[in-house]
């Protein structure tokens, strides 16, 4: 059994990687065997073992002497099929005691921790080997649902790479360079370092935030280049952390930064552009630059407005942020109505 150890283990992290990608804490039964892992068959490798270790014990039998054999047949009662099934329940047993186990058609971790664990373990691989096991696109939803529901998951990340730094880093990275999924890795280490960056400033750790976001700002500046809306995203999410901040002009560097890729790329009617526009405005309204600040907001609500209708969180995104705006400019009647449109 100790030689499945590391199965299982392999086999924790995939569970909890696909229980996060159905968004969900468990994962069906049935789907253990389409995995792969030798864990997923303990039953039947367990009974092949035991097969083979009864069929040992008949072929020693079958070489003793006479009286070897007497002694050997008096002592060993067991059929084959006893056998078995004595080296079943015990794998039964060993499988119970563990941290994941199956109940009611599901495979179901024992605390939530651990299955927070596991899937941050899994989210470590992304950087490795196992870079190609999921889409970029299928990684970004799985960050974003993470980062919402098991904001533990990115702290674990977080502590690991900390820790690796500590002990002087890897040189995981310079052979990436070397390799022809290199820029897949980096693009999957970029998402991680933003999700990341979202954790931590929830959490008020603006300073460690930062460092994420640049991390991951330099890596899209690298591997896409300063023309790419990702990178913009980048932008915008490094100018929001210093807006927080009361850091307004840096802040207003990176928005515009970002504004300037998104109206080339996409245009100055997308809704991504009109996220833009909300941020500038916002700043703007910050900096008590009031006029400027309804000219891009109205920008972004009318953008918003047409390709998403009134009742959008992200067009109350920009209702929010005029009624501030109306606050600021002492038209507090107008401030009420736009809050109300965005509650």
């Amino acid at each position: 059994m100790g030689a499945l150890a590391p199965s299982f283990q392999a086999f924790a992290r995939q569970v909890a990687f696909l229980a996060c990608q159905d968004q969900g804490i468990t994962l069906a039964l049935a789907e253990a065997p389409k995995m792969g892992s030798a864990w997923a068959q303990l039953g039947e490798l367990v009974q092949q073992k035991a097969q083979q270790r009864y069929k040992e014990r008949e072929s020693r039998l079958a070489q003793s002497s006479e009286a070897e054999k007497k002694e050997q047949k008096r002592r060993m009662v067991l059929t084959e099929e006893d056998f078995v099934q004595m080296r079943q329940q015990k794998a039964a047993q060993l499988s119970a005691s563990l941290p994941l186990h199956p109940r009611a058609g599901l495979l179901e971790f024992i605390h939530r921790s651990v299955f927070e664990y596991c899937t941050a373990q899994q989210l470590l691989r992304l950087l490795g080997d196992e870079a190609d096991c999921i889409s970029e696109e299928e990684l970004e939803v799985l960050l974003d649902w993470t980062t919402e529901t098991f904001p533990e998951v990115l702290m674990f990340v977080h502590e690991h790479m900390e820790a690796a730094e500590l002990n002087g880093g890897s040189d995981r990275q310079e052979e990436a360079d070397t390799d022809i999924m290199a820029q897949r890795r980096q693009r999957n280490e970029a998402l991680l370092f933003d999700s990341i960056g979202r954790v931590l400033k929830g959490r008020e750790a603006y300073a460690a935030s930062l460092e994420y976001y640049r991390k991951a700002l330099a890596i899209q500046e690298k591997v896409r280049g300063t023309e790419h809306t990702t990178t913009a995203q980048s932008y915008n999410n490094i100018g929001l952390l210093l807006s927080d901040q009361g850091q307004h002009e840096q802040a207003l560097e990176y928005h515009h930064k970002a504004l300037a890729i998104q109206e080339k790329v996409l245009g100055t009617k997308h809704v991504d552009t009109a996220g833009s526009y909300n941020a500038v405005g916002a700043v703007l309204q910050k900096q008590g630059k009031i006029e400027e600040a309804f000219e891009h907001q109205f920008k972004a609500l009318s953008i918003r407005e047409k390709a998403l209708a009134t009742e959008h969180i992200r067009t109350a995104y920009v209702y929010a942020n005029l009624g501030e705006t109306m606050h600021a400019a002492g038209r507090d009647g107008e401030a009420l109505d736009y809050h109300f449109k965005a509650l």
